[in-house]
């Protein structure tokens, strides 16, 4: 169950798609009309916030960095960026011996200026992959460990390049950490993977204590994950339920303990049959998709009431697309159409999805958003995919 997105490797490798990259242009002003006009053209977007302020149908507009990977060639994704422009990914190494690391790069939110990709060591082997970080620098991933090549959950500490592995505890198979919280002493997320082969949703307190069971909507034997979680304690991910079709599900927790959920958040359209949410802002806004019978997905909102966990409201994003992060700024960030292009969402006109790549590409995916509303992801060009950072005009 683990992200099936763009960013699982075997996706990544396969993509070598042509990317047209272009300048940018100017967005429009709004003179004395925007001063005495917070919104200006009405979409619903303050003028303050809207690159376009007199178009109604943009409210972006970006400058896209490539970031260089750690081979010439190689393929690159950036998974996650923190408020402080720390962007975490993975690269392919093509020099013997090959296979694929996790990478740390610094971005400069004033103009995009990258540092070298650094990598971040794989405990063992040839293989490690960074799938986030939080404020204070904390890298989160999964690493090759021991001579049997397993995968486990690993964490980098802020600044540092060697990985240490989580706690497996009572789970002996493979793990794989997603998201880390600001708490004091953060907490952090993913799967682990039972003696009888089931693979659960995980939280670790620290870096150093046992991964609690979070529970699956189908009881003891269910499979769950968990890709996400915010400073106050809700995690969200995605569930077997007891029909064993998969949902969006959400828990809470507090320290090391689990204090609610699994709860089911259901699906976003009727057509639909199963769901995942990839994300969570510090509101209890949750992201994700919807998934019809047919294969069709739907970018989807859910916002959650933050006391039960409950959806309170559930918003279609649009079809053909998937919502991978949400900030504390409004901005949704995923992919959108059959294309599969980077978009970003605000939160005050969901229906208004605007491209999160400056320019119209083949292929792209933005995974990941901070609350400056600098956006990363993985684009397609002439020699592969391309780890990316969008950032705002």
């Amino acid at each position: 169950m683990k992200k099936d997105r763009m960013w699982k490797l075997g996706l990544a490798m396969a993509f070598s798609l042509a990317l047209a990259m272009a300048g940018c242009g100017g967005g429009g002003g709004g003179g004395d009309t925007a001063a005495a006009n917070p919104d200006t053209d009405g979409d619903g977007i303050p003028n303050a916030v809207d690159a376009f302020p007199t178009d109604p149908t943009k409210f972006v507009n970006n400058v896209t960095v490539l970031l260089a990977g750690l081979s010439a060639g190689g393929f690159t994704a950036a998974t996650a960026v923190n408020t402080a422009g720390a962007v975490v990914g993975f690269s392919e190494v093509t020099a013997a011996p090959a296979g694929v690391k996790a990478v740390r790069w610094t971005v400069s939110s004033v103009d995009g200026s990258a540092s070298a990709a650094a990598t971040l060591n794989p405990i063992s082997g040839a293989y490690s992959a960074a799938y986030g970080v939080n404020t204070a620098g904390t890298v989160v991933g999964e690493s090759e460990s021991g001579a049997g090549g397993s995968i486990v959950a690993a964490f980098w500490p802020a600044g540092g390049a060697a990985a240490t592995a989580l706690p497996a505890g009572s789970f002996p198979g493979p793990s794989c950490a997603y998201g880390a919280n600001n708490a004091a002493t953060p907490q952090i997320v993913g799967e682990a993977t039972t003696a009888g082969g089931v693979l659960r949703a995980v939280l670790w307190n620290g870096t150093t204590g046992a991964p609690v069971d979070l529970g699956s909507l189908a009881g003891a034997t269910g499979a769950s994950s968990a890709y996400a979680i915010n400073d106050n304690g809700i995690v969200v991910g995605e569930s077997e339920t007891a029909t064993g079709v998969t949902h969006a599900a959400a828990w809470l927790v507090s320290g090391g303990a689990k204090t609610a959920g699994p709860v089911d958040l259901g699906i976003i359209t009727v057509a639909d049959t199963r769901s995942i949410a990839f994300g969570v802002d510090s509101t209890g806004r949750v992201v994700g998709e919807s998934v019809a019978q047919d294969g069709t997905t739907h970018a989807g909102l859910w916002i959650l009431n933050p006391a039960t966990l409950a959806p309170a409201t559930k918003t279609d994003l649009g079809a053909n697309g998937t919502a991978y992060a949400i900030n504390d700024s409004n901005r949704i960030a995923g992919r959108l159409g059959t294309t599969d292009l980077a978009t970003v969402w605000d939160t005050r006109n969901a229906a208004l999805p605007n491209g999160a790549v400056a320019d119209a590409v083949t292929f792209s995916q933005a995974l990941g958003i901070n609350n400056g509303n600098m956006m990363v992801g993985t684009s397609g060009t002439v020699t592969g995919a391309r780890a990316f950072v969008a950032l705002p005009r």
